[in-house]
């Protein structure tokens, strides 16, 4: 999808904006650089650029045996008023469906059968004693040690301690992730990701989930005195900010150097002569976990 701008003959062409993905975050962007087009009076050109054949990244409706199925995020917290303030501009705001107080409730599946979370769980930790005393989600023993976090003295810092690693230290290890077993279909799997993915540093079948950090923008309000490179003169730098989010330009950058550390662990466990070769290599091995 391209929005070209336009210009009259001799002004300078307009800057030129490329977004890769064209999810929510892409669209979100696009909407806003196109608010400040119109507002500042200046011509854009901006491409939004997807792999796939529709917008909205994962965010998709479907119709299924009679029910009304909506993948990805299907809602955001009015209490945060940015999404609100967009589906204002969008013109969506009659269309925003607010949640039924009487269906507000989050469900787990658990031995076959579908249980409530208890009322007041937020964020891995309950708010209210009774519910969580009272679910069948947790055993006696899992509840015991759970509660326990409200006396275990505050840990020693870590540099980087995974959010898995903290649950269990905290809550125990009956929050983690239990593995099952069907011999039809699935095989080995775990219902949940609570370890991200990685267990002693081997990859368990669940979708990687990575934690990365990055360095904050730097603040300079005094302009340091620099020197021009081609002139040689003097002259003052620029003021720099440290009030526009960077994360994602810098989410760009840790998924390409993810794919790099994942080609390179690929290479050294199923390499050859050519990407033929090295997926003939992986499907074999895929046959032959599926069938151990």
């Amino acid at each position: 999808m391209t929005f070209p701008g336009t210009r009259s003959e001799g002004t300078p062409l307009p800057p030129r904006v490329v977004i890769v993905g064209a999810g929510i975050a892409g669209l979100a962007c696009a909407a806003r650089l196109l608010d400040l087009s119109r507002e500042r009076g200046r011509a854009l050109d901006l491409t939004i650029m997807d792999s796939a054949s529709r917008a909205g990244g994962v965010i998709a409706t479907e119709s299924r045996d009679g029910f009304l199925v909506e993948k990805g995020p299907d809602c955001f917290i009015t209490e945060k008023p940015r999404a609100l303030d967009l589906c204002r501009r969008l013109g969506l705001e009659d269309q925003v469906i607010g949640t039924n107080p009487e269906c507000r409730r989050s469900f787990v599946l658990l031995r076959g059968r579908i249980l409530p979370i208890p009322e007041g769980y937020q964020l891995m930790a309950p708010g209210r004693l009774w519910p969580f005393a009272t679910t069948p989600i947790l055993s006696l023993v899992g509840k015991l040690r759970a509660a326990c976090d409200l006396i275990l003295p505050r840990g020693a810092p870590r540099d980087d301690e995974s959010l898995a690693s903290f649950v269990r230290r905290r809550f125990g290890s009956e929050v983690h992730d239990d593995i099952y077993y069907e011999p039809d279909g699935a095989g080995f799997f775990r219902k949940t990701n609570n370890a991200g993915g990685l267990e002693g540093g081997i990859t368990n079948g669940q979708p990687i989930v990575l934690r990365v950090a990055m360095k904050p923008i730097s603040t300079l309000y005094n302009p340091k005195k620099s020197v021009d490179i081609e002139t040689k003169e003097a002259f003052d730098a620029t003021v720099e900010r440290s009030d526009i989010c960077t994360v994602p330009a810098a989410g760009v950058v840790g998924e390409a150097v993810i794919a790099f550390e994942m080609a390179n662990a690929m290479m050294e466990k199923f390499g050859g002569d050519s990407l033929e070769e090295m997926k003939r290599n992986y499907d074999a091995y895929q046959a032959s976990v599926r069938a151990f």
